[in-house]
């Protein structure tokens, strides 16, 4: 006997083909047994059930203080490329310019910079989320 979908519910008439291996299929199959349902009820169980935290998680990394620390951390590589590119001129020449100098510590200077900022953002949020019990 047919289970028949309640008024309120869409009924599920639409199908989608996976290809699985004979022992995926198997392990499916029996997960299913395990929870006394179909295959295709425990998968679309699965589905509804880990959409809302995968999109709570891709919100997340949407945030306004994502984008700073990702800003923050291209600032840091291009000043770490920067560093690198003095210090491959240091090896290979052995000649190291008053310029050269100043450059690394404006960078290190930067760097030192960057971090605080980082640190201040973090403890920003944090400040955030204890206020925030959502």
């Amino acid at each position: 006997m047919k289970k028949r979908a309640k008024k309120s519910e869409e009924r599920r008439e639409q199908r989608i083909y996976i290809r699985v291996t004979k022992t995926e299929k198997q392990q499916i199959q029996q997960a299913a047994r395990a929870y006394g349902t179909t295959v295709s009820r425990m998968i679309s169980d699965l589905i509804a059930k880990n959409h809302g935290p995968i999109q709570q998680e891709q919100t997340e990394r949407e945030t306004p203080t994502v984008a700073e620390l990702k800003r923050v951390r291209k600032e840091i590589w291009r000043i770490g490329t920067n560093i690198n590119q003095i210090a491959h001129r240091v090896n290979q020449e052995i000649r190291v310019t008053p310029d050269d100098i100043a450059t690394s510590h404006h960078d290190l200077d930067r760097c030192k910079d960057m971090i605080n900022e980082i640190t201040r953002i973090i403890g920003q949020q944090q400040t955030n989320e204890e206020n925030d019990p959502a």
